[in-house]
């Protein structure tokens, strides 16, 4: 039976780390590109260099939990297929401790990112929704504490075990942990679903204008699926559907923990990475302090009716000539004669009555005199 159980904990650790291993070798592809991308145009500015500086400190912090990974499934399987040795024993459950620790940082990770979808939609909605978007701040803030309580306790209950040798399970601390994780991960998704609300609230706003662009862009530097997949990364529908299906995931039993256990890698990866996939598009189209998807000026994408009046506020009137020459020549000139003109009144067409009408100085205010 314990036999069967290792099996299984090796299986899953094993699963895990493939899965996890997937998503940092695309995470390794895309963070060369974007430090070239943001080194090609310059580090000027302090939002530049931050963000620079944040890049490198959340590949870094992924790359050591996928390092620790990877010692970890192979610590499992030398010790449970070469060594013969139970991997329920006090030293397996060490290792098992530093793996949770290590999920646990990566939830820096987690803050990091909402922090960035946040900023977009910030840059893209804060001339329209600057009220709405305090409810994503709001979140963001309670997302960062709760994080920063979940890497407490699970840095206390890594401590107590180590140096008690023993597992801390069932205990009020362990169940405060597990309060703390539902609540952070509760607290980053509702934070990914507001921001996610306020862009797609003004895309939808923009619908025909986003359209339009979306037929035209092979006539500018992006393609289709490339202006497609920018607006997608910018509103954050893909990394809060990620932490949707992470959410649901913890549900999942299996015969070995949960679907949720094998997910927290990946996401923490994912977590990682999105922001480098952001700032690509960004630096590839426009200012970091501006975004891909509204990218053009203001008479190309706003409605019709903001277009009309910001025409109407450039409309520059001068003087009539005709009004002038007209004006002159009434003070030189009276018009006279008995001329007249027969013209058909429209109420009697048909009836071959006509009513003269006789020429008379302009006036260019009140009724003509008949």
């Amino acid at each position: 039976m314990t036999a069967n159980r290792d099996g299984l904990d090796v299986l899953y650790y094993t699963i895990r780390l493939i899965c996890q291993t997937l998503v940092y070798g695309m995470y390794t592809i895309l963070m060369p590109l974007c430090c070239y991308a943001m080194l090609k145009r310059g580090l000027q500015g302090t939002t530049r260099r931050l963000l620079f500086c944040m890049l490198i400190f959340m590949f870094s912090l992924s790359t050591a939990h996928w390092v620790l990974s990877v010692y970890h499934d192979l610590d499992l399987i030398t010790s449970g297929f070469v060594n013969r040795i139970p991997l329920d024993n006090d030293a397996a459950s060490y290792r098992r401790q530093q793996c949770m620790l290590m999920n646990a940082l990566a939830l820096i990770n987690c803050v990091l990112t909402d922090g960035v979808v946040v900023w977009r939609a910030w840059i893209l909605c804060k001339q329209e929704y600057r009220k709405a978007l305090m409810v994503p701040i709001v979140l963001l803030s309670c997302t960062a504490l709760s994080a920063v309580v979940t890497i407490g306790i699970r840095i206390s209950i890594t401590v107590i075990s180590v140096s008690q040798h023993v597992v801390v399970t069932g205990n009020a601390l362990a169940r405060s942990l597990d309060y703390a994780q539902v609540l952070c991960l509760a607290l980053t998704l509702l934070t990914n679903l507001s921001s996610t609300s306020i862009i797609g609230v003004k895309a939808w706003r923009y619908r025909r204008w986003i359209t339009t662009e979306v037929v035209q862009s092979r006539k500018r530097n992006m393609t289709r699926g490339e202006r497609v997949v920018a607006l997608l990364v910018e509103a954050g529908v893909l990394y809060t559907l990620s932490t949707l299906f992470f959410l649901v995931a913890v549900w999942i039993r299996l015969p070995f923990g949960t679907l949720g256990d094998i997910y927290v890698p990946v996401n923490a990866q994912f977590a990682g990475m999105y922001p480098t996939i952001v700032l690509l598009f960004v630096n590839r189209r426009s200012a970091i302090s501006e975004t891909v998807v509204f990218s053009l000026q203001v008479k190309t994408d706003a409605p019709d009716h903001e277009r009309n009046s910001i025409r109407l506020e450039t409309i520059e009137f001068r003087s009539n000539p005709l009004l002038d020459t007209l004006a002159m020549n009434e003070s030189e000139t009276e018009i006279t004669g008995d001329e007249s003109l027969r013209l058909q009144d429209p109420l009697n067409e048909g009836t071959g009555r006509f009513d003269k009408v006789r020429y008379e100085p302009l006036h260019l205010i009140g009724p003509v005199a008949k």
